[in-house]
């Protein structure tokens, strides 16, 4: 008996079937050559035994045509899915033409990353359709588009993503245009006025020195104490900047030095940043923020590497195809990945 069921396993796992197909050749490259042809009709098909064999499997619904059939199979799908209270498995993942921001939030992968502490959900992977995070405890994230429309989308996701987190607080800093003038009516501290921006970045710093103080206080005592441990029990506050080289020039020496300062602790103790500009002024920008852009270690990219000079990947990309609407790369320590974003 034991290995009869044994014997069953290997049939199962070594089966090899084949419904119709176009091309007969198709068919004989996956159960064999034979004399056999597989007549257009829906269940039939060859399987691979111990010779290749004609099979017609049995159909859940009866219909007039293929069309028909599915059709009759959905509706019965949709009434099974109306009675089921049980849990469900996720649909079989595939990365959609279009990738809706309803649809992104909604994944279970999603909202899991949303309860993380430091985790912000930004797109799609390519390979398993999965949904792809950074930390921003572990570096600052600074976006760079090739236009303000795909600037201005890319930041408006993660500021309606941020809110779904808990976070001591979010603030939004905006040009005067006020781009970003949609994430207004959520929950956030939002501010556009250059006076009011002076003010904000003055109140973070000093928040700021207090929090260093305090760690180096407790250093002395425990000389171990590493930032990240100090600062892991402390709830981030996040701060996100638009158009970010506009924003600095704008700003006085004394505020510009302040906002340096906090960049440079790289999300490490307790206010993280997400800096975004669009890829032109970035070119020609030799300030010190242009340097803060340019050697930043986690970025999302929405152009090609060869279509730009201020970041390369450690890994050379050989005939670099073109991003397809929605598709941007993030950059993690000079490693890339190609994520399509949400959008709307």
């Amino acid at each position: 008996m034991a290995k009869r069921r044994k014997r069953f396993k290997y049939y199962l796992r070594n089966v090899r079937s084949v419904a119709h197909l176009n091309e007969k050749n198709e068919a004989n490259n996956i159960v064999g050559r034979s004399d056999y042809s597989i007549e257009e009709i829906p269940g039939r098909g060859l399987i691979k035994l111990d010779e290749p064999t004609l099979f017609q499997t049995a159909l859940p619904n009866d219909g007039t045509n293929a069309i028909e059939i599915i059709q009759n199979n959905q509706d019965e799908a949709s009434k099974m899915s109306e009675f089921w209270k049980g849990e469900i498995p996720e649909n079989i993942p595939m990365v959609p033409e279009e990738l809706h921001f309803a649809n992104f939030i909604s994944k279970k992968k999603t909202k899991n990353m949303l309860k993380e502490k430091a985790l912000l959900p930004i797109g799609l992977e390519f390979e398993y359709a999965s949904p792809v995070g950074v930390s921003l405890s572990q570096h600052n994230l600074t976006v760079v588009m090739p236009s303000i429309e795909m600037l201005n989308q890319v930041i408006t996701n993660a500021g309606q993503l941020l809110v779904e987190k808990e976070i001591k607080e979010l603030v939004v800093i905006d040009t005067p245009a006020m781009d970003l003038i949609k994430l207004k009516e959520l929950p956030l501290t939002y501010i556009s006025n250059s006076e009011r921006i002076e003010d904000k970045i003055a109140l973070v710093y000093d928040i700021f020195k207090t929090m260093e103080k305090a760690y180096l206080e407790e250093l002395n005592d425990d000389n171990t104490l590493t930032k990240e441990v100090y600062f892991e029990k402390i709830t981030p506050q996040v701060i996100i900047i638009n158009s970010i080289v506009q924003i600095y020039n704008q700003l006085s020496m004394d505020t510009q030095k302040q906002l340096l300062e906090l960049l440079k602790t790289d999300g490490k103790m307790g206010i993280q940043f997400i800096t975004g500009n669009d890829l032109g002024s970035i070119a020609k920008e030799y300030s010190p923020i242009g340097d803060y852009i340019r050697a930043a270690k986690q970025v999302l990219l929405g152009v090609r590497f060869a279509d730009q000079a201020a970041y390369s990947s450690t890994i050379r990309i050989t005939q670099e195809k073109p991003l397809a609407p929605q598709e941007i790369y993030l950059l993690l320590e000079g490693k890339a990945e190609r994520l399509k974003i949400p959008k709307g």
